[in-house]
């Protein structure tokens, strides 16, 4: 593509992974990348964080009125070709509709990686997106759920865009994997959906695992499965080295967001670890099942398998070739995703 485009990119900005990973995406097709970040500012008054806290989780107050006027004020300044919306939760309708009026050749659209329509938010969380369908001009979708949930509201003008990994985060060095002394590893969140009773089955029938994340505080079992120690959150060079560290990595889907595939499907063979995945349709589609990627369907059958392929570490080896192959071969890293949208802006114009 010759003519270079303005990216006005929108979003919290708090995790590199996500929206500074797009940034860097977008720089490398374009020098007209700006970035207007929705996070609240930090306070160490403790009447100014709890109004943070209220507004960030509702999406209502001072706060957040001044970002959706900064917001259309720095999109009249920048005057992008495209507005890359990054979730967006609390941007109001007539925040787009403005910037529409005001700048009638500017493309607006949005990505968001959780399921603004599942049952299981408060009915307020996702209150401002699903009030601002009609005011964009695509909306990306992780799962194919949401693509069916807008069919049904009378939106055509969507399609998926996959997760992703990183390739200057997400990578090999351990290239022995006998080498690794971790058997068994969760990075991920706490979700109240069965996966630290799962955890705990291991752990009481001989499988060591370590775990890794935010939010397992909140579960019944935190005492026990952090063994007195606390369970932390890990940066993301941490993450690549703990799984270039683990022979298996467990792959638990979110049931709050409905997710038939997660982020760490293509973080995970990148670094070598083997997954062992949770089945659904979408990851068979992924990976071969027993070549690239271990399915189970319930804790009786993840044991099972974890003992059988901890004691064949050659076919372990093997499965974790075989799914790095497979990675590579697929167009999954962030630079991938950047082309789609891309592609997508100039297909519109």
């Amino acid at each position: 593509m010759s003519n270079l485009i303005r990216i006005l990119l929108v979003g919290d900005f708090i995790f590199p992974i996500y929206e500074e990973a797009f940034e860097k995406g977008f720089l490398k097709i374009t020098p007209s990348v700006y970035r207007f970040s929705l996070n609240y500012p930090e306070s160490k008054s403790i009447f100014n964080k709890l109004l943070v806290y209220f507004e960030r989780r509702l999406a209502i107050g001072f706060l957040t009125n001044s970002l959706n006027k900064r917001l259309v004020e720095t999109a009249l300044y920048t005057r992008p070709d495209l507005v890359m919306i990054y979730r967006g939760r609390n941007i109001f309708p007539s925040t787009y509709k403005m910037i529409r009026m005001k700048l009638p050749n500017t493309k607006i659209f949005i990505y968001n990686n959780d399921d603004p329509f599942s049952k299981k938010y408060p009915f307020y969380f996702w209150l401002y997106y699903k009030s601002s369908l009609k005011y964009f001009h695509h909306i990306f979708c992780y799962r194919q759920k949401n693509i069916k949930d807008l069919d049904m509201r009378g939106y055509r003008n969507t399609s998926i865009l996959m997760s992703y990994y990183i390739g200057k985060k997400n990578y090999l060095y351990n290239k022995k994997f006998t080498e690794r002394e971790i058997d068994v590893v969760f990075i991920g969140h706490f979700e109240n959906d069965g996966r630290d009773e799962i955890i705990n089955f291991l752990l009481q029938n001989g499988i060591s695992v370590k775990i890794f994340g935010t939010n397992w505080n909140k579960s019944k079992l935190y005492n026990i499965l952090s063994l007195g120690n606390q369970i932390e959150r890990v940066n993301a060079e941490k993450y690549n080295d703990l799984l270039n560290q683990t022979k298996i990595a467990l792959v638990f889907l979110s049931k709050l967001n409905n997710d038939e595939y997660t982020r760490r499907c293509f973080e995970i063979p990148a670094a070598g670890a083997v997954m062992f995945s949770e089945r659904t349709k979408k990851m068979q589609q992924l990976y071969l099942e027993n070549e690239e990627v271990v399915f189970f369907k319930d804790r009786y059958e993840l044991l099972l398998k974890l003992n059988y392929y901890l004691n064949n570490e050659s076919l372990l080896e093997k499965i974790s070739c075989n799914a790095r192959n497979k990675l590579f071969n697929s167009n999954h890293e962030i630079s991938d995703r950047v082309d789609e949208i891309r592609n997508k802006y100039y297909e519109l114009k």
